[in-house]
């Protein structure tokens, strides 16, 4: 009998074994093993003036899902003129041009035009709406793209400024686009924290190749989470995988010394956001300020100030606007000789 038992346990053993061995095996190529993907592409095409900028800006409303909130179309704060100044300002993950309002209004009543364009499959009045998992690496920067080309229309001098997923975009742009005038980067997200530069690869691949879920933000509140009512609940995790995989574009060409081609790039972080990996972010700044002396400047937030990973939306809880816009604007209206060492903290 003891040796039937021993037996029928060491079967089992070597089962479970083999089960894990195969998985490890399975998780490594999903990681490892090189994957085909296209390379990411924005060929720019500026427009060539206000009125035409205007129609362009018009039909692409018109073309948004009617079931968009009003809030979270595409917005424009415009001097029904080019103005001097135009910026671009773009949202986070799951959220909407709504986040960016009151900001896009502080900057427009400098006699700056405005332009908050809309992420692909967000802003639906259905905050657990699906579709969100079809947006790409490629379809965000095309998004941004066509934004930048817009406001040559609205204004001479462009800046650009995303939060999060579309700081990723935007640190994207800075790096191949030289009509951008300024690049405002702020808490962009390159991996998740804690990963090592050299996992970073491996892991999107891991995501982009597993199944495309749904994610709640919070998984206890889950559709109960406090926070604005114009974002999502759930984030996808193939969304991770594409900005991760601009983020992986970026790093490409920094880590062969190729400069930005933006005129100025100002990052914005706060030592208590756990939602990104500032050890990147650090990493980046330094090798463009060392290819593009004079050009980059980096503000922390102290970590008493305790401000939030989403520093823009007034509904985040926690959100301290009263100081995060301020020193924005700031921060906007240095001059370059102002911004000192790339780890300049405020």
């Amino acid at each position: 009998m003891r040796i039937r038992v021993f037996s029928w346990l060491k079967k089992i053993a070597w089962a479970v074994f083999l089960s894990a061995l195969a998985l490890a095996l399975w998780v490594a190529w999903l990681a490892f093993v090189p994957k085909a993907v296209a390379p990411l592409a924005s060929v720019p095409n500026p427009v060539g003036s206000f009125d035409e900028a205007v129609s362009k800006v018009e039909a692409m409303r018109a073309l948004a899902p009617a079931e968009v909130r009003a809030e979270c179309r595409a917005t424009i704060l415009d001097h029904g003129k080019k103005t001097e100044h135009v910026y671009v300002l773009m949202h986070g993950l799951t959220n909407c041009p709504a986040q960016f309002l009151q900001f896009a209004e502080l900057l427009h009543a400098t006699g700056a035009n405005v332009l908050v364009p809309r992420l692909p499959y967000h802003g639906y009045v259905e905050e657990l709406d699906y579709r969100q998992r079809e947006m790409t690496a490629q379809s965000m920067l095309d998004t941004a793209g066509l934004a930048v080309d817009l406001a040559h229309g609205y204004g001479e001098k462009i800046t650009i400024i995303g939060l999060s997923v579309n700081g990723t975009t935007a640190a994207w742009l800075a790096q191949r686009r030289g009509d951008v005038h300024t690049a405002m980067i702020i808490a962009p997200f390159f991996a998740p924290a804690g990963v090592p530069s050299g996992w970073v690869s491996p892991l999107t691949r891991l995501i982009s190749r597993l199944p495309n879920r749904l994610i709640w933000w919070d998984p206890v509140a889950q559709a109960n989470i406090q926070g604005p009512e114009h974002a999502f609940a759930r984030f996808a995790t193939h969304s991770i995988a594409a900005v991760m995989q601009v983020g992986r574009d970026v790093f490409h060409l920094a880590e062969t010394n190729v400069p930005p081609k933006a005129g100025r790039i100002i990052f914005v972080t706060s030592a208590v956001d756990e939602a990104i990996n500032m050890d990147l972010v650090e990493d980046l700044a330094k090798r463009w300020e060392k290819s593009a002396p004079g050009t980059v400047a980096h503000h922390i937030f102290p970590a008493e100030a305790a401000i939030p990973h989403d520093a823009i939306d007034p509904a985040q809880p926690g959100a301290d606007i009263h100081r995060v816009y301020p020193s924005l604007l700031e921060w906007l209206n240095e001059k370059p000789a102002e911004t000192g060492s790339p780890r300049g903290v405020r």
